[in-house]
């Protein structure tokens, strides 16, 4: 037997070994985290696969241990050569360049994408040295294990061949991944194998030439991500402090103005609002110095078209926020206009998807906070960072996957503190009620009328989702406690009185009462009745509650006129707490919008689910102009559709209504309703009751 025989036979036991380990550890892995979550093994996709790939490699090690033929085959194929293995250091050295190198290059392929719209979202602004970490981490695991394996003197598995092949297979399938929707993912799969494998043979063919082109090129490309990594930062440092000193003085007196939306919390879910689980009480407690609108209504059924309501004063359809167009600067914002009048305006933004800078709402504040740089932040940014998520989740390691209540109320008083003598206009974005939901979560002992009151099932729900109900109602416990927490700390800094205090939602959220979980698929009660709150000691009535319809789109005009700068201001509409001390007024049709994609469509349709709550009814007109009313003093769930069994409905006039009020240049109007008046008589229910 020669020396080389010898050494391949070493190689030949050490991979059936290796492959026997590793076939062992998925089957492991895949057997045991189900059982470590005390549940019977699940055969999911994820669960066959792991076996399978578990089982092919116990069979092939045992094949290649037991079979002189497979062994011999085995190292006649195999594609890498048996060179002498390469350096430890350099292997170490070109992983950790290939990472800089590919993470600059993915960070440019997004921001391009971004840029472009060929992709909906925005880059963290920490990207640019987010994406270098996670990629350097992941490959240099990689390379690691290559260099034990050329440590050890195994030819094969530590020839340099492989060893470059399987690094830049990693390198270039991060940001070729990119482009998984038009490649699909088995292209990019294929096409990352052929580059990586014609790459490798070329590196290694070319071992002086490539180490030349390493060695120059590093110094210029670490400090081509520290530049990118610190640029921003500093940017946006610079530009804070140029526009703050260019601010123009504020009015004497201004009052603060603090809005805060609780993405995703609805109404029909609170104990401010009847739930019989008391999952408010900060709420309630808050209630008693705030005029409550128990009937407050969003412009849309998700973030971006109802947040550009709320800024603009504008329904969804007279703007541009739509599917995955931004808001564009057509229309003046409120915190541009408090801006104007010497503001110190700034955000703090949890919704990382449909809030983040890319949806042009952070127009007109001087500094919007919405990258965070967490852990699940960082490997979300990252493409190989998908495969981390996918093996802590798996192994039942979980990490917060947004800012937090308190993290957004520990930002808020940083920037407070760093404010100065300014009055502020700050906008908060709490997403801890936003699917899916974090943990932990609040233990139901501390919720009163938890054991007392279950989830009821209503409508289209299936009995298990009233669980998601639960997980839903937990979190908005938690955030209650958050905010209550936060009322006292700025009271500590004197603020609290003379602040303008605005708490509402952006949207509700639907557990299949009518077929659908989540929000943004239709526009039914549940997912537009959302709650509202508005303090300011002295000049809101305290302890009110208004029964009147009022709709969110007005409530830049309220802000201007609470802070006493509506002179010269661009909003139209009606000042909300106008309801509150005029009972006598017309009741006015509270529009709102939706755009869904239909059928094949790739852009979504423009507003094609049309509702109008108009006294106690609500009017919902589908894109295929079927249409449904609901009485919603006895039936705010809306089981009961009423289109097909009264023959007494005002459908002319919702309609006439409707067509007024979607018209591009004529006024909003109000008018009375003729069949079934204001909802002043009996007050609605919003509490969970079986239909």
């Amino acid at each position: 037997m020669t020396n080389l025989d010898a050494a391949r036979g070493r190689e030949a036991t050490f991979t059936a070994r290796l492959l026997l380990a590793v076939g062992a550890a998925i089957v492991a892995v895949t057997v045991g985290v189900d059982w470590l979550k005390g549940t019977a093994l699940q055969l999911g996709r994820i669960q066959v696969v792991g076996l399978g790939l578990g089982v092919a490699s116990i069979l092939v090690g045992v094949a290649v241990l037991r079979s002189p033929l497979v062994r011999r085959v085995g190292i006649r194929l195999w594609p890498f050569g048996a060179d002498d293995p390469a350096p430890p250091l350099h292997v170490l050295a070109f992983a950790l360049w290939l990472a800089l190198a590919s993470g600059t290059v993915e960070v440019g392929l997004r921001f391009w994408q971004f840029r472009s719209g060929q992709r909906w979202g925005t880059l963290n602004p920490h990207a640019a040295w987010m994406v270098p970490l996670v990629d350097a981490v992941t490959i240099l695991l990689l390379a690691g294990a290559l260099s034990i394996f050329a440590w050890r003197g195994f030819r094969h598995l530590g020839s340099p061949r492989l060893a470059a092949f399987l690094l830049l297979l990693l390198a270039i399938g991060g940001p070729l991944s990119l482009y998984s929707t038009e490649l699909r993912w088995i292209s990019v799969i294929l096409l990352s194998l052929g580059i990586a494998f014609q790459a490798a043979r070329w590196i290694v063919g070319r071992r002086e030439r490539a180490a030349s082109w390493v060695r120059g090129s590093a110094i210029p490309l670490v400090a081509l991500v520290a530049l990118a990594g610190f640029a921003p930062a500093a940017r946006q440092a610079w530009s804070e402090t140029r526009a703050l000193a260019a601010l123009p003085p504020p009015p004497a007196s201004a009052p603060n103005v603090l809005l805060i939306v609780l993405d995703t919390v609805r109404a029909q879910n609170l104990s401010l609002h009847g739930y019989e689980r008391r999952t408010t009480p900060g709420l309630e407690r808050l209630a008693a110095r705030a005029t409550v609108f128990d009937r407050a209504y969003a412009p849309s059924s998700w973030t971006l078209p109802s947040h550009g309501s709320f800024f603009t004063a504008h329904p969804p359809h007279q703007q541009s926020s739509n599917g995955f167009t931004p808001l564009d600067d057509a229309l003046p914002t409120v915190a541009e206009v408090l801006r104007d009048r010497g503001y110190h305006t700034f955000a703090v933004v949890a919704n990382s998807d449909n809030a983040y800078p890319h949806t042009g709402l952070g127009r007109g504040f001087l500094q919007y906070d919405a990258g965070t740089a967490t852990l699940w932040e960082t490997l979300q940014t990252a493409a190989l960072g998908g495969a981390w998520r996918w093996a802590l989740k798996r192994l039942g390691i979980l990490l917060p996957t947004r800012k937090d209540a308190e993290v957004v109320n520990e930002r808020f008083l940083k920037r407070v503190d760093r404010g100065g003598e300014r009055p502020f206009f700050a906008f908060l974005n709490y997403y801890d009620a936003h699917f899916p939901f974090d943990k932990p979560l609040p233990p139901t002992t501390l919720i009163e009328g938890w054991d007392d009151t279950a989830a009821p099932v209503i409508g289209q729900m299936d009995s298990s989702a009233t669980l998601w109900v639960d997980e839903y109602d937990r979190e908005i416990a938690y955030l209650d406690g958050r905010l209550e927490e936060l009322w006292p700390a700025l009271d500590r800094r004197g603020l609290l009185d003379h602040t303008i205090l605005i708490v509402t939602s952006d949207h509700g959220e639907e557990f299949h009462e009518h077929g659908k979980m989540g929000h943004g698929w239709n526009v039914y009660n549940p997912v537009l009745h959302v709650p509202l709150l508005i303090s300011y000691p002295g000049v809101v009535s305290q302890g009110t509650r208004v029964q009147e319809p009022v709709g969110l789109q007005d409530l830049p005009v309220t802000i201007v006129e609470l802070a006493g700068v509506a002179s010269g201001s661009p909003f139209r509409g009606t000042n909300i707490l106008d309801l509150s001390v005029d009972s006598g007024r017309p009741i006015s049709p509270i529009l709102s919008e939706l755009s869904v994609a239909e059928g094949s469509e790739k852009v979504p349709s423009r507003w094609n689910y049309r509702s109008l709550v108009w006294g106690s009814l609500h009017y919902i007109r589908n894109p295929n102009d079927s249409e449904e009313v609901y009485d919603l003093r006895v039936d705010p769930w809306e089981v009961r559709n009423l289109v097909s069994t009264r023959n007494d409905l005002p459908l002319a006039e919702f309609r006439a209504a409707l067509s007024s009020l979607i018209a591009p240049d004529l006024p909003v109007t109000t008018a009375t309703m003729r069949v079934i008046g204001p909802a002043t008589g009996p007050a609605l229910r919003h509490g969970p009751s079986r239909p």
